[in-house]
Protein backbone atom coordinates (compact mmCIF):
# COMPACT_ATOMS: atom_id res chain seq x y z
CA UNK A 1 0.00 0.00 0.00
CA UNK A 2 1.47 3.40 -0.94
CA UNK A 3 0.58 6.45 1.70
CA UNK A 4 0.92 10.24 0.33
CA UNK A 5 0.74 13.02 1.77
CA UNK A 6 -0.65 15.65 -0.43
CA UNK A 7 -1.00 19.28 0.85
CA UNK A 8 -4.60 19.68 2.31
CA UNK A 9 -5.70 22.81 -0.04
CA UNK A 10 -6.31 19.55 -2.65
CA UNK A 11 -8.94 17.53 -0.48
CA UNK A 12 -12.15 18.60 -2.09
CA UNK A 13 -10.56 17.91 -5.99
CA UNK A 14 -9.28 14.04 -4.87
CA UNK A 15 -11.59 10.93 -5.29
CA UNK A 16 -10.57 7.54 -5.84
CA UNK A 17 -10.26 6.72 -9.19
CA UNK A 18 -7.95 9.64 -10.02
CA UNK A 19 -4.85 8.66 -11.50
CA UNK A 20 -1.60 8.61 -9.93
CA UNK A 21 2.21 8.58 -10.96
CA UNK A 22 5.11 7.50 -8.37
CA UNK A 23 8.35 8.81 -9.26
CA UNK A 24 10.64 6.99 -6.58
CA UNK A 25 13.70 8.42 -5.32
CA UNK A 26 16.66 7.23 -6.52
CA UNK A 27 15.66 5.71 -9.68
CA UNK A 28 14.98 8.65 -11.91
CA UNK A 29 13.32 7.90 -15.74
CA UNK A 30 11.04 5.09 -13.63
CA UNK A 31 7.97 5.54 -12.56
CA UNK A 32 4.52 3.86 -11.81
CA UNK A 33 1.57 4.43 -13.26
CA UNK A 34 -1.06 3.97 -10.52
CA UNK A 35 -5.08 5.34 -9.53
CA UNK A 36 -6.09 6.62 -5.78
CA UNK A 37 -7.93 3.65 -3.86
CA UNK A 38 -8.59 6.03 -1.08
CA UNK A 39 -8.66 9.61 0.68
CA UNK A 40 -8.20 10.61 4.17
CA UNK A 41 -11.42 12.02 5.77
CA UNK A 42 -9.53 15.35 7.35
CA UNK A 43 -6.62 17.33 6.57
CA UNK A 44 -3.80 16.82 9.16
CA UNK A 45 -0.93 18.99 10.63
CA UNK A 46 2.73 17.57 9.99
CA UNK A 47 3.16 16.34 13.97
CA UNK A 48 -0.28 14.29 13.12
CA UNK A 49 1.37 12.92 9.41
CA UNK A 50 4.73 11.82 11.19
CA UNK A 51 2.61 10.10 14.15
CA UNK A 52 0.80 7.95 11.57
CA UNK A 53 3.98 6.65 9.65
CA UNK A 54 5.88 5.94 12.28
CA UNK A 55 8.76 6.68 14.13
CA UNK A 56 11.31 4.90 11.03
CA UNK A 57 9.90 6.58 8.49
CA UNK A 58 8.27 9.87 9.99
CA UNK A 59 11.64 11.60 11.42
CA UNK A 60 12.70 10.97 7.24
CA UNK A 61 9.33 12.46 5.41
CA UNK A 62 9.50 15.84 4.59
CA UNK A 63 6.19 17.90 5.28
CA UNK A 64 5.51 21.12 4.83
CA UNK A 65 1.73 22.50 6.24
CA UNK A 66 -1.54 21.06 6.55
CA UNK A 67 -1.62 17.65 4.74
CA UNK A 68 -4.53 15.19 3.85
CA UNK A 69 -3.04 11.31 3.22
CA UNK A 70 -3.94 9.56 -0.13
CA UNK A 71 -3.55 5.85 -0.66
CA UNK A 72 -3.13 3.74 -3.49
CA UNK A 73 -2.21 -0.14 -4.35
CA UNK A 74 1.14 -0.83 -5.23
CA UNK A 75 1.43 -3.29 -8.19
CA UNK A 76 2.58 -6.81 -6.70
CA UNK A 77 5.31 -7.58 -8.88
CA UNK A 78 7.33 -4.22 -7.76
CA UNK A 79 8.31 -1.86 -10.49
CA UNK A 80 10.41 -1.88 -13.65
CA UNK A 81 14.15 -0.26 -13.29
CA UNK A 82 16.55 -0.27 -16.04
CA UNK A 83 14.89 -2.94 -17.80
CA UNK A 84 14.23 -5.08 -14.59
CA UNK A 85 11.65 -5.73 -12.02
CA UNK A 86 12.81 -4.38 -8.71
CA UNK A 87 10.62 -5.05 -4.98
CA UNK A 88 9.06 -2.20 -3.16
CA UNK A 89 10.19 -1.79 0.25
CA UNK A 90 8.53 -0.55 3.15
CA UNK A 91 10.20 3.09 3.48
CA UNK A 92 11.08 4.06 -0.19
CA UNK A 93 10.74 7.34 -0.91
CA UNK A 94 9.43 9.12 -3.46
CA UNK A 95 7.36 11.96 -5.69
CA UNK A 96 3.37 11.39 -6.36
CA UNK A 97 1.47 13.66 -8.60
CA UNK A 98 -2.50 13.49 -8.89
CA UNK A 99 -4.08 14.92 -11.48
CA UNK A 100 -6.87 17.21 -9.62
CA UNK A 101 -7.27 19.64 -12.61
CA UNK A 102 -7.36 18.88 -16.61
CA UNK A 103 -8.82 20.86 -19.14
CA UNK A 104 -8.39 20.35 -23.12
CA UNK A 105 -5.41 22.32 -24.71
CA UNK A 106 -7.55 24.73 -26.49
CA UNK A 107 -9.34 25.70 -23.39
CA UNK A 108 -6.04 26.16 -21.57
CA UNK A 109 -5.51 28.67 -24.76
CA UNK A 110 -8.82 30.26 -24.85
CA UNK A 111 -9.76 30.66 -21.57
CA UNK A 112 -13.43 31.81 -22.80
CA UNK A 113 -14.59 28.49 -24.30
CA UNK A 114 -14.30 27.26 -20.30
CA UNK A 115 -17.68 28.26 -19.67
CA UNK A 116 -18.87 26.53 -22.69
CA UNK A 117 -17.06 23.12 -21.80
CA UNK A 118 -18.48 23.32 -17.89
CA UNK A 119 -22.14 23.58 -19.50
CA UNK A 120 -21.67 19.82 -20.93
CA UNK A 121 -20.03 18.51 -18.06
CA UNK A 122 -22.86 19.65 -15.77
Amino acid sequence: MLIVALPGEYRPLLRPGLPLKLQLKGYPYSHENLSVSAIGDEIVGPGAVRRFLGTEIGDAFPIDGPSVLVYAELSPGGFTWEGRRRPFYDGMLGRADVAVRSQPTIVALIPGLRAWTERWHD
